[in-house]
């Protein structure tokens, strides 16, 4: 049997669900690997709870701010905010904070599929445990009858000092590393390669494991027998493959902006700065500014302060370039940044000693390349990079707030 179109239409809206939650943002002392200190919790769990929906749901969080002592705000990491920009979270931005005390409601529709987080968005909050992961699939995705199951894991850093006192010791302009963050290589899909050609003797096989237990056998190894070529022109376009990001590829730029970015020392502290300016919070929230001050809002930025603000028209298609003339990291990993792709500055046309082939294997997060040659007997240490930083630049201090 026909069902009416005013039925159909009213099919894919029938499934769409509220997903309201009621967080208590309070504090929580732990001690996951025998250190203990204090955390941010949500009702008491640490770590915090996840968030699972679908394409079409709405969110709705009531945040109570228990911490006693400090401020909060959530940001929702990934999620376009389009029509409700206020829900956004990051405070000064887009919101007051919440004090000690007060209650917000977050409220906002699903209106993208895919795996997002959230956490704090004030001072370095996040670092002391308000962070979660947020997933949300669309149920007419085309592999559903594909996945056998599923697992959310979430790595973050576990530090045994809390963020006022990281923050601190970053900003120092004693701190050695000049207020810049060590490198680190992530390669979040280890089984996907892309080539015009698949090159003579490429090796598609490498393994990382998570080793708790040294003693216990590591998962059976799976090879890939399968290397598809596809067309690389169409795999970048959704008239392709839609499920990609559903997004119409952008050709014709309407608005350029050009960052140059770098670290100096400003007050004694160490600060990024953009075309050699930093950026200030202000008093008023960047968009209550936006909403209150009339025809001024699209038109001078300077209402906005010291916020590196720019005025883009609704629709513009911008590209963004940044020149980053940070270099400290660069030189830490001797890495060279003049000359050709072999470092010559003085024969360009001189490629002697340029990497030809791509590496044996190509390194993910925090992987020792010397365990790699026993796949059975995986070994500690630290990354396999050029220099790794000497001992004394990464200091602990004890200190809580409750």
């Amino acid at each position: 049997m026909r069902a009416p179109l005013s039925s159909l239409l009213l099919l894919p809206l029938a499934s769409a669900k509220t997903l309201e939650y009621y967080w208590d943002i309070s504090w929580k002392y732990v001690a996951p690997d025998g250190f203990g200190r204090s955390v941010v919790t949500v009702n008491n769990q640490w770590p915090p709870p996840a968030i699972d929906g679908m394409l079409g749901d709405r969110v709705i969080v009531h945040v109570s701010n228990s911490l006693g002592n400090e401020s909060t705000g959530i940001h929702w990491h990934g999620i376009q905010q389009v029509g409700t920009n206020q829900m956004d979270g990051p405070v000064g931005v887009t919101q007051c904070p919440i004090p000690p005390g007060s209650r917000f409601t977050y409220n906002f529709p699903v209106t993208q599929a895919g795996t997002y987080w959230w956490h704090a968005h004030i001072e370095g909050q996040i670092a002391d445990g308000l962070r979660g992961p947020m997933t949300f699939k669309d149920p007419h995705a085309p592999y559903n009858d594909k996945i056998d199951g599923e697992r959310t894991i979430t790595l973050g850093d576990w530090y045994h000092t809390q963020a006022p006192f990281l923050i601190e010791q970053y900003e120092s302009a004693e701190n050695a590393c000049r207020g810049k963050s060590s490198p680190l290589l992530m390669l979040p899909c280890q089984r996907l390669a892309m080539f015009d050609s698949i090159p003579p003797n490429y090796n598609p096989h490498f393994y990382g494991y998570l080793v708790c237990d040294e003693h216990k056998p590591l998962p059976e190894q799976n090879p890939i027998t399968d290397l598809t070529v596809v067309n690389n022109i169409d795999f970048v376009t959704s008239t392709y493959n839609p499920w990609i990001d559903q997004a119409e590829v952008y050709e014709h730029v309407g608005h350029q902006i050009v960052f140059t970015m770098d670290f100096t020392t400003i007050d004694n502290q160490n600060g990024a700065i953009i075309d050699n300016v930093t950026y200030v919070p202000q008093k008023v929230p960047t968009l209550h500014t936006a909403l209150t001050v009339g025809s001024y809002a699209d038109s001078h930025a300077a209402v906005y302060g010291q916020t590196n603000p720019l005025l883009i028209k609704s629709g513009d298609v911008v590209e963004v370039v940044i020149k980053n003339h940070d270099l400290e990291a660069c030189r830490r990993l001797g890495i060279p940044t003049k000359g050709n792709a072999a470092g010559n500055t003085r024969d360009p046309l001189d490629l002697t000693g340029a990497n030809t082939q791509p590496p044996p294997h190509p390194m993910g997060a925090l992987v020792n390349a010397s365990a790699l040659q026993d796949p059975h007997r995986p070994r500690k240490g630290h990354p396999a990079w050029p220099h790794w930083p000497k001992k004394g630049h990464h200091h602990h201090k004890s200190g809580y707030r409750v």
